[in-house]
């Protein structure tokens, strides 16, 4: 199969970082730079390379294709630790030899005891068993426990928020959400505050990313807890930063008796959202609301008053957002809806 061009590019440098420094990190934004990509197109198109950079993964496993000229000049620098590996390990196998004889005379006797004590240990083993078995059971009790709780909170909010006298426009809002609401809501929301503490101390976008994964992936496992019955619907909210999550939520309404769980989704690449569509729980129904300005004023002064402490990288992918289609897999519909100023 023909590599393209920027892909053996971003393998040669790989390469050429952990011939020189094996043990140091090559970053996600210098790579990207190097090989005169962004690192948008690199998380799109050559994620997979992320964990050779990195040193997590071998490069010899991407050097098949390359040129072998650069092959050989590879494996010339590596020969000389090799050796002196080899002479290592030949003194150690030595050294393992003696071992293995001290510890074979010891073995026989150990294994006249162990005889005394497998029938003990087969006893400890069916009780552990059965301690699991328990366990397991323990734990889908809890988190059908956390369930409900999530529910009682909700509808003890809905409840508060209508019988506060003299509330505003949004709580009156709220009020009547409560009281014509057919099912229940529950919300989930991706909190990012560890994300943007960790590129306030360390300005990493790769921090910040893999603070951002872990957020999103807290989330889901939320979702799924709470998405046992496959009659419930999954909301998702479009992030894009011109509409506070919780005045969305507090004006959402169920359109039936079911559970809607009503989710904050800050994803902006498309090829990423449908990996987190995928991993969702089975529903009766997936919906996305994205929401829109028209006005630059509006949409200005919504970033200003609201959303002032989000970084401004987060900001510009929100902008440039890739477009949602009702023909992602999974969804069912795409909702685009105007925020008042003040939402």
């Amino acid at each position: 199969m023909e590599m393209n061009d920027t892909r053996r590019v971003l393998i040669d440098l790989i390469a050429e970082h952990q011939a020189s420094n094996p043990s140091v990190k090559l970053g996600v934004g210098e790579l990207s730079e190097r090989a005169g990509i962004s690192r948008q197109a690199f998380n799109r198109y050559y994620g997979d390379l992320k964990d050779y950079a990195w040193g997590i993964k071998p490069i010899g496993d991407l050097l098949v294709d390359t040129d072998h000229d650069r092959t050989k000049d590879l494996i010339n620098q590596n020969q000389a630790s090799l050796k002196e590996l080899q002479q290592q390990m030949s003194r150690l196998s030595a050294d393992h030899e003696k071992e293995m004889e001290k510890t074979v005379d010891s073995y026989i006797t150990s294994l006249m005891v162990n005889d005394i004590t497998l029938h003990g240990a087969n006893d400890i083993r069916v009780t552990l068993e059965k301690q699991t078995l328990y366990n397991l059971e323990l734990k889908k009790q809890i988190n059908q426990l956390e369930i409900d709780l999530s529910r009682a909170k909700q509808t003890t909010a809905l409840k508060n928020i209508a019988v506060v006298p003299g509330a505003g426009a949004n709580t009156n809002a709220g009020s009547d959400a409560g009281a014509s609401q057919r099912g229940e809501k529950v919300k989930v929301d991706v909190d990012l505050t560890k994300a943007y503490a960790a590129y306030a101390s360390t300005k990493s976008l790769d921090e910040y990313e893999d603070k951002k994964d872990i957020a999103i992936n807290a989330a889901t496992r939320s979702i799924n807890k709470l998405a046992t019955d496959k009659s419930c619907t999954i909301v998702l909210f479009a992030e894009r930063y011109i509409c506070r999550f919780g005045v969305f939520f507090d004006r959402y309404q169920p359109t039936d008796d079911g559970l809607h769980i009503v989710v904050r989704v800050p994803i902006f690449d498309g090829t990423e959202l449908k990996t987190f569509v995928s991993t969702l729980a089975p529903a009766s129904a997936i919906h996305i609301h994205i929401p829109f300005m028209a006005s630059v004023g509006d949409f200005n002064l919504q970033r200003s008053f609201f959303f002032n402490r989000i970084p401004e990288f987060e900001l510009k992918y929100a902008d440039a957002a890739d477009p949602i289609s009702i023909t992602m897999d999974r969804i069912d519909q795409v909702i685009h809806f105007k925020p008042k100023q003040g939402d």
